[in-house]
Formats: C-alpha cells, sequence, structure tokens
C-alpha cells in the first residue's frame, strides 16, 4: 500500500508540473501571437504593406516578399539615419 501511495504522489507531482509547462507555453505562445499579429497589422496598414498581403494571399510569395523586402530596407534606412 505504500508503494502505491509513494507511485500516487509521484504522479501527481508529475501532472502538477506537466500542467505548470502548459501554462507556460500557453502565455509563451499568446505573447508570440501578440507580437505577430501586431507586425501583421504594421505591415497592413501601409499601403505597400496591404499589397504585400494581398499579393502573399493570391499566392505570389516571391512578389509579397520583395516588396516586404523593401519595406524592411526603407525601415533600416530610417533607423539608422534617425540613430
Amino acid at each position: 500500500m505504500e508503494e502505491r501511495s509513494r507511485l500516487m504522489a509521484e504522479l501527481a507531482a508529475m501532472q502538477e508540473k506537466y500542467v505548470g509547462d502548459l501554462a507556460n507555453r500557453d502565455r509563451e505562445y499568446k505573447q508570440e501571437l501578440a507580437v505577430f499579429r501586431n507586425a501583421v497589422q504594421d505591415i497592413a496598414s501601409t499601403p505597400e504593406g496591404a499589397t504585400a498581403l494581398a499579393e502573399f494571399n493570391r499566392g505570389n510569395w516571391i512578389g509579397a516578399k520583395t516588396i516586404l523586402d523593401g519595406l524592411a530596407a526603407r525601415g533600416r534606412s530610417r533607423i539608422l539615419s534617425d540613430g
């Protein structure tokens, strides 16, 4: 009986750890998702970004990437000129 109690306690501890790990992953996932959504909203708020997203949704990934690369390059040059 003592062995059974020990195993049950061990199982309960493992389950609690698993639930804690899931909660941490869930928080991390929510944070990552929020960052992603903010990035998409930022991109879509510009005419070029909206065009890039439309191209991506049409399956023109190369065209979308070209537009996004241009936006990123302009963003980097703006940061460098401000700094």
